[in-house]
């Protein structure tokens, strides 16, 4: 049986982009969403509210790099 090496995991493949992911979720959307609070928002980045569906709770998501010119 012939063995076919694997392809190293880059930020592009689907276990990259769950680091990715987690990352954002555990660091970098929580630090976003204190400097909101703090009245220090990062250039560029906004607050997305939106509402469940089912539960009908606010949830706030940070939006990054959301500028095109004059519009986001």
């Amino acid at each position: 049986m012939r063995r076919v090496p694997r392809r190293p995991e880059g930020p592009g493949s689907p276990a990259g982009r769950r680091v990715v992911d987690r990352l954002q979720e555990s660091l970098i959307n929580p630090l976003d969403k204190i400097a909101f609070t703090l009245g220090m928002p990062p250039p560029g980045d906004a607050l997305l509210e939106t509402t469940g569906r089912r539960t009908g709770l606010p949830r706030v998501t940070p939006v990054c790099d959301g500028t095109d010119g004059d519009t986001f």
